[in-house]
């Protein structure tokens, strides 16, 4: 008969997470007199030990300050960030649930015939495919940009009076996705087989200070001090998103979309 497998399935389908790749470089130089500026980035590659599970993050960063007169100084910084993140429902909804009720002796190795169809976990009429097929075709992924700019000016009066202004944008935009794909062996026999939700949400901020500020100093002879600060402020914020589900997908390249 041969040796009986027995073997959790886990160990089979969970991989050692890769090494995470985290690289960063940085740099700064003087401009003489006329002021300094720094660079820096970074990126980050991440997996996990689900094979369909990743984090990419890309970061990447300026920033300048310039004495443009005596009186008048300038500083100037943007920030770009991007991020992509694939994942898989976890614990209970997931393939977590279907792996930890297999028995050890079942091989789940090869998740795929030659032809290409998924080995089923199951029969009847609406069987599971393999844990390979699900990874590759039901999934979640979220997608991030984002931009921050700042600039801030300054000055001097003179006699310790300053005149500073401080403008910043930020712009985020995040699409996210949960992927439901047909299952083929189900639309043969016109069951309702695959959906998806898809979300795109954007927000941008603009602020604005302007401020009038007073060193501190003495009042006069005596031993009081005194200092100051007056300004204001202007803050705008826009906010959007647009979702769209689509479901009871049965036959190939036709979609029933709702709420779109």
């Amino acid at each position: 008969v041969g040796t009986v497998r027995f073997r959790d399935a886990r160990a089979d389908f969970y991989k050692m997470a890769a090494p995470t790749s985290d690289n960063s470089l940085r740099g700064a130089g003087s401009m003489g007199d006329l002021g300094t500026y720094t660079l820096g980035g970074s990126y980050l590659n991440q997996h996990g030990v689900n094979p369909a599970e990743k984090l990419n993050r890309f970061n990447l960063n300026g920033n300048v300050a310039i004495h443009l007169t005596k009186w008048i100084t300038a500083e100037a910084s943007v920030q770009r960030i991007r991020s992509n993140n694939p994942y898989q429902d976890d614990s209970f909804s997931g393939i977590d649930h279907t792996l930890i009720n297999l028995p050890p002796t079942w091989n789940i190795t090869n998740g795929f015939m030659p032809d290409g169809t998924p080995v089923f976990l199951s029969g009847g009429t609406q069987p599971q495919p393999s844990l390979q097929w699900q990874i590759a075709n039901e999934f979640n992924k979220e997608l991030t940009n984002r931009w921050i700019a700042s600039q801030q000016l300054k000055f001097n009066i003179g006699a310790g009076l300053h005149l500073n202004n401080n403008a910043g944008l930020d712009t985020y935009v995040s699409e996210y996705g949960r992927f439901i794909n047909q299952r083929p062996w189900l639309a043969s026999q016109g069951i309702n087989a695959g959906s998806t939700n898809q979300r795109k949400s954007t927000r941008t901020t603009i602020n604005d200070d302007l401020t009038l500020s007073l060193d501190s100093r003495a009042l006069g002879e005596s031993q009081f001090r005194v200092s100051g600060l007056i300004g204001g402020n202007l803050y705008s914020q826009d906010f959007a998103q647009l979702t769209g589900t689509g479901t009871t997908m049965v036959i190939p390249d036709y979609f029933n979309l709702g709420n779109f």
